[in-house]
């Protein structure tokens, strides 16, 4: 899992995200039905080139959004660094008061579902 966040409120900011794309206050974020995320943008550069899950750990109070590569093509490490670097730009943006700490891999870990594409 790439995406790290410490908090005792996960719940909260999933809402904030999702409340966010819908109403379009968070614009270059999408959800898909199965609850993955993907960056967009007017020109489409990035747009569904990695998605992100949550996954919440009530234990360790912590949100984690793990990686997952579009339809088996892998993932760049461009695109790894962009997705890490804009979705944690976003959730500082729109979620700051919700939790103390982000961090994030710079390899894959566990949960992680994807494989490095040659660049």
């Amino acid at each position: 899992m790439a995406i790290i966040i410490k908090t005792k409120n996960a719940d909260a900011i999933l809402k904030v995200i999702r409340d966010g794309i819908k109403s379009k206050n968070i614009e270059t974020w999408e959800e898909d039905p199965k609850d993955y995320f993907t960056h967009t943008t007017k020109d489409k550069q990035w747009y569904k080139k990695a998605w992100f899950r949550a996954v919440k750990d009530e234990k360790t109070e912590e949100l984690r959004f793990a990686i997952y590569e579009p339809d088996g093509k892998g993932i760049s490490r461009g695109v790894y660094a962009v997705y890490h670097g804009r979705f944690m730009e976003m959730l500082i943006a729109h979620c700051h008061k919700l939790f103390d700490f982000v961090s994030a891999s710079s390899q894959k870990e566990k949960g992680d579902n994807f494989k490095w594409q040659e660049e």
